[in-house]
């Protein structure tokens, strides 16, 4: 296991814990107008402005770092010499950017690199539920933000759901991301024996 690959690993669940806890602030800032706290809803609204501007800006750390991250555990599998893999290195980044396909192949890119890491060579037959969990999510976050950006005024429901769903995404993203760490920490000391 290379020292890169860690020092990636930890700065995007780091990442994600910071994206994640700006999202509980925002959740938080939800409910307490929905209760009417206006103690809180004061002290939060003050630092609401940047509270966004760090969000958006961990998103898109999460982003960049999640794409070098899925090339490296991708190459670490390629190097374990696990064989009948459906994807190089460079389509596990690519394939987010190719319109329509992009709404399914990465679904199967981090499918690959979940199930090769923890199964060796017989992943092929293996599957992971909460992998499409996660990436049903992510399709349904995509759709909740969309919708969110084009009204004019979106309802508090429809607000606190979007935040829901990115809440139990960044968790099930984490989860993944540890996991393939696990896993290529396995292989890695195993190989090494």
């Amino acid at each position: 296991m290379s020292t890169y690959f860690n020092i990636l690993t930890f700065a995007l669940l780091f990442i994600l814990g910071v994206y994640l806890t700006l999202v509980s602030i925002t959740f938080i800032f939800f409910i307490s107008i929905s209760f009417e706290n206006i103690s809180l809803y004061y002290f939060i609204l003050d630092y609401i402005n940047n509270i966004d501007r760090f969000t958006v800006l961990s998103y898109l750390a999460c982003a960049i770092l999640s794409l070098l991250w899925l090339y490296k555990a991708h190459k670490n599998i390629e190097k374990k010499g696990i064989k009948d893999l459906n994807f190089s290195n460079k389509a596990c980044v690519y394939w987010w950017f190719v319109p329509i396909w992009g709404f399914w192949k990465p679904y199967f890119v981090v499918k690959e690199i979940y199930l090769a890491s923890k199964y060796d060579n017989n992943w092929k037959d293996k599957s992971a539920l909460f992998i499409i969990i996660w990436w049903s999510l992510f399709l349904i976050s995509i759709l909740l933000n969309k919708i969110v950006g084009e009204l004019p005024e979106p309802s508090l429901e429809l607000l606190s759901s979007s935040i829901i769903v990115d809440f139990i995404l960044s968790i099930l993203y984490i989860k993944i991301i540890y996991s393939v760490y696990k896993f290529q920490n396995r292989i890695s000391l195993t190989k090494s024996i």
